[in-house]
């Protein structure tokens, strides 16, 4: 799929993206919700790919229909995007407001159309990934956005240039250019790199292939050694205790597995 990364800085400010990020790094539980539809899809696809290496791995519905709600009430982490209909305040449209206004406190909402995030579980992942490598993904994003001219805190109106569910018509062609696919990438993929740095070919272990030998570890923990991942040296405690935590995501095991295959 060929998707225009600006899609995402141009609903929602840096810091706002880098929280979201943070979140789905530890699998939370994520709601998009915006008037167009179309954006939600846009949105999820180029956060997906933003998670390089990782792979998400969890529930996935950038359109979620309102008869379909009682997924926001899953035990594990998704990505879900709910599309809020322009008058708001009638019939299904104000179920769907009303459902967001109502979710439980580990549900994470995204207002596209407001650069809005919802959600103290928003705030607890983002203190939970250390902060060094988020800053400098920031500073990088930031960097990006304002040689692209795209501001900080992106207006309403911009939105209502949407072509397609992939193009935005810029509101002011003279003062803004296009973001750089490859800056955008690469600044996120040194922020996970970081994270996951002592993921490296000597903490992957042999997979035991004897029938005749009990494997007396199961789990992520016979195929990594976790001390080795966990506690490197020079390993500053808030980045022990977030690869802890990644360590018991569905991504992490789904990059290590890929690991070991090849």
């Amino acid at each position: 799929m060929d998707l225009d990364f600006g899609v995402v800085f141009k609903c929602l400010s840096v810091d706002n993206v880098v929280a979201v990020f943070a979140a789905m790094l530890l699998e939370q539980k994520v709601v998009l919700a915006s008037k167009r539809s179309t954006l939600t899809t846009a949105v999820a696809e180029t956060l997906r790919i933003l998670l390089y290496p990782l792979d998400w791995q969890l529930s996935y519905c950038p359109i979620l229909p309102l008869q379909m709600s009682a997924f926001l009430e899953s035990f594990t982490g998704f990505i879900l995007g709910i599309g809020l209909p322009a008058d708001a305040t009638r019939g299904t449209a104000a179920d769907a407001v009303s459902l967001l206004d109502n979710c439980e406190e580990d549900v994470i909402v995204v207002r596209l159309d407001d650069d809005a995030v919802w959600g103290t579980a928003a705030a607890e992942a983002l203190s939970a990934v250390p902060a060094k490598p988020l800053a400098t993904l920031a500073r990088r994003l930031q960097t990006e956005c304002a040689r692209a001219g795209i501001s900080q805190h992106p207006p309403a109106s911009l939105l209502d240039g949407l072509d397609s569910p992939f193009t935005f018509k810029h509101y002011d062609d003279d003062a803004h250019g296009e973001l750089d696919s490859s800056e955008i990438r690469a600044a996120f993929l040194e922020c996970t790199t970081q994270l996951l740095l002592p993921l490296t070919v000597d903490c992957i272990k042999v997979p035991n292939t004897d029938p005749d030998v009990q494997e007396a570890v199961f789990g992520i923990a016979s195929l990594v050694n976790m001390d080795a991942f966990l506690s490197p040296i020079g390993a500053t405690p808030d980045m022990v205790q977030f690869r802890a935590r990644l360590a018991e995501t569905q991504s992490f095991a789904w990059l290590v597995q890929r690991c070991v295959c090849f």
